[in-house]
């Protein structure tokens, strides 16, 4: 008999089963990437918000965003608890980031 606990600890055989470890890795890549182009510096009042450009402020809010992406060591995961942690929230809770 199957319990429900047997069908969980299945979930990561079967998505392993299903997406190779270079498609996690290109669905990662791709959700960073959409992160980069949302993300800003931001800055503690309006006022110096806005005397620097946008674009300056993208291009320091990815500066930041990519070290503290290199910061963060997944290789001890697998395929599946790689592709939960990178699409979860991780960046809302991060203290730098935040």
């Amino acid at each position: 008999m199957t319990t429900k606990n047997d069908t969980l600890q299945t979930i990561p055989d079967l998505f392993e089963s299903r997406w190779s470890k270079s498609e996690v890795d290109s669905a990662i890549t791709g959700f960073l990437d959409f992160i980069r182009g949302i993300c800003e510096k931001r800055y503690p009042s309006k006022r110096e918000h806005d005397r620097v450009l946008k674009t300056e402020r993208q291009a320091l809010g990815v500066q930041a965003l990519d070290a503290i992406i290199a910061s963060i060591d997944t290789s001890a995961l697998s395929p599946f608890q790689k592709f939960l942690f990178w699409l979860s929230d991780w960046w809302y809770y991060n203290p730098q980031i935040r």
